[in-house]
């Protein structure tokens, strides 16, 4: 009985240590395929960094924005990479407690427009 066991114990530890490693196979010789989690968040850090330069600031989209709709002020502002209009700042006006959304080029910082919120 004792023998058994000892067999299969052997057994055990004889398959695990011919079983294949996992490898690079793509004969590159670079078995570092994977980015590890930090080398990724910089990655995409630089990415976010790299992607406003050139762009104007959120508060001269508001401004800009505010500019069009005399006494009004800026409740919110907001980057977005809009389908339509490329890189924008969506800025949200309160006038006379009624809510307006605008739309500001954060390239030029021309308002595309303004709108009444429903």
């Amino acid at each position: 009985m004792l023998h058994k066991k000892w067999l299969a114990v052997m057994l055990a530890v004889t398959t695990l240590s011919v079983a294949p490693a996992f490898a690079d196979d793509d004969y590159d010789d670079d078995d570092d395929y994977r980015p590890r989690a930090t080398q990724t968040h910089q990655a995409k850090k630089s990415q976010r960094t790299n992607s406003r330069a050139g762009l104007i600031s959120a508060q001269q989209a508001g401004q800009n924005a505010r500019a069009k709709l005399a006494n009004s002020r800026v409740h919110s502002v907001e980057y977005d990479n809009d389908d339509r209009h490329g890189a924008v700042y969506e800025v949200e006006l309160i006038k006379g407690g009624v809510k307006y959304d605008a739309k500001v080029n954060a390239k030029t910082g021309k308002v595309i427009y303004i709108k009444r919120d429903n």
